[in-house]
């Protein structure tokens, strides 16, 4: 719509849609050819989503740069990443990688007064110089998928990066995944938005919104706000959610079980329950279906040995028991 400045895409697929509208927009598309490097920081609750998103940028030729936390989880899922320092942590930092053009995307997600003051200094750095920039991980596997389009030649669909799979195809999601993504989602849309809301009417009174840094750091997290909730209502409408209790046991792994294994390397035993991506925390003893070890596990039955590739080497484990909890 010329009036608003709004453009569509259209196409047979959402990859080829999107990248269309991208490109009628006057927005620049990144790593389409060439060497290209992503800067990657995203908040605490992201850092496992991240991962699937590192693997596709990736596998279209990006290398990958990250604040400490977020490097942290990418080298603990395999994938190589150099780090880069925070604004506040001192230079060289991030800004100055952009100031330097040596970033050609970028995905940010935050929370907290320190990470958005932080994230508003990098925004209007890569506004002008022109760097794509995602503020949440739904934002970001689109634009793999358009990425992947484009670099087909403008031709077919995506064929099989993660994040197609995730965006196209229904998601498996355990009932306790469900459960916390539709708590988290009432409580945005119950309490963190209006309370957001509040307070950018309370900074409005203030003066003068130039130099009113409180009225702009309520306008960023009312952005992440927002931006969450639209990305869990996407995810919530791909999930499939299986509830394994209700499930024949029949001594094979599936999606959902809970299943103990043997390394026979150290003789040390391990418990993990495979879930959903987003469910996934190593601490807790959840691994994500997609996971090395998930996927290395997946139609197993008790008594089989298998082999996970692993960063450190190849690890054998005996499957022990396996329980629908």
């Amino acid at each position: 719509m010329k009036s608003t400045g709004e453009v569509m895409g259209s196409g047979d697929t959402f990859a080829e849609a999107f990248f269309k509208a991208q490109l009628g927009a006057g927005e620049a598309i990144p790593g389409l050819t060439g060497e290209r490097k992503a800067f990657l920081s995203v908040r605490e609750p992201d850092k496992t989503g991240i991962i699937e998103v590192g693997r596709s940028l990736l596998a279209l030729g990006f290398t990958l740069c990250a604040t400490r936390g977020t490097a942290a989880a990418l080298e603990a899922a395999g994938l190589a990443v150099e780090h880069v320092n925070k604004v506040y942590e001192g230079r060289p930092h991030i800004v100055d990688l952009l100031k330097n053009d040596e970033i050609a995307y970028i995905v940010n997600t935050t929370e907290g007064r320190q990470a958005i003051n932080d994230s508003s200094v990098i925004r209007r750095t890569a506004l002008s110089r022109k760097v794509p920039y995602a503020t949440t991980l739904a934002g970001a596997n689109a634009v793999c998928m358009a990425l992947e389009y484009g670099r087909g030649d403008y031709g077919a669909a995506p064929s099989g990066s993660a994040c197609r799979s995730k965006s196209m195809n229904k998601v498996p999601m355990t009932v306790a995944g469900e459960r916390s993504l539709r708590e988290e989602l009432d409580h945005l849309k119950s309490e963190a938005r209006p309370q957001v809301i509040a307070a950018i009417a309370e900074a409005r009174e203030h003066g003068d919104l130039k130099e009113n840094a409180e009225y702009h750091a309520a306008r960023e997290q009312q952005g992440f706000i927002e931006g969450r909730i639209q990305e869990i209502e996407s995810k919530l409408s791909v999930a499939q959610v299986i509830d394994v209790t209700k499930l024949p046991k029949t001594g094979k792994v599936i999606f959902g079980v809970t299943v103990s294994l043997l390394n026979l390397d150290t003789d040390a035993e391990v418990t993990y329950r495979i879930v959903g991506e987003d469910e996934a925390n190593i601490k807790s003893g959840r691994i994500s279906v997609t996971s090395p070890i998930a996927r290395a596990l997946i139609g197993k039955e008790e008594g089989d040995v298998v082999v996970v590739k692993t960063p450190g080497g190849d690890v054998e484990y005996e499957v022990g028991s396996v329980e629908h909890l």
